[in-house]
């Protein structure tokens, strides 16, 4: 179902993950190849960064709030 659904989106926002835990890492692979756009908000680099169309540094609880408020 996870995977139907990234198929089917238009945006995928992947929070603070490492990006290698099979099979949750495949939900951006699958959306990106379907053309959703990719972004990442995570502290650190993951192996999602290079493919995301925009990847945000910084914690959840920090960047999430200023996302949805517009601000980041």
């Amino acid at each position: 179902m996870a995977y139907e659904k990234a198929a089917a989106c238009d945006v995928c926002i992947v929070v603070g993950t490492s990006a290698v835990v099979y099979p949750a890492n495949m939900i951006p692979r699958i959306a990106k190849r379907e053309g959703a756009f990719v972004i990442e908000i995570n502290p650190e680099e993951t192996e999602l960064t290079a493919s995301a169309d925009v990847s945000i540094r910084g914690k959840a609880a920090e960047v999430l709030p200023k996302l949805l408020n517009c601000e980041v």
